[in-house]
């Protein structure tokens, strides 16, 4: 599913898999915790759409994304988001 569809759902469908393009994401900075790279990942139609800035974190080379904790910043769970 594309970011377009996921966002202009009518019959919102659970776990799916929403593949970003490149230019659809901002890769913003990157920290190591233990033997981990984390890099946090905004989406701005997500921005724009509910008014709600949140980045998504990538955990070293994976594609998929996860929602952070909002107090650490580390993963709290897996989103529907991929990195092409």
């Amino acid at each position: 599913m594309t970011l377009n569809e996921y966002l202009n759902q009518t019959d919102p469908q659970r776990e799916v898999k929403v593949i970003l393009n490149e230019t659809e994401y901002r890769i913003g900075p990157t920290f190591q915790i233990g033997e981990d790279v984390l890099t946090l990942i905004e989406i701005p139609a997500i921005t724009a759409l509910y008014g709600i800035k949140r980045s998504y974190v990538q955990v070293n080379d994976e594609k998929r994304l996860y929602v952070p904790n909002l107090r650490t910043g580390l993963p709290l769970g897996e989103s529907v988001f991929y990195l092409p």
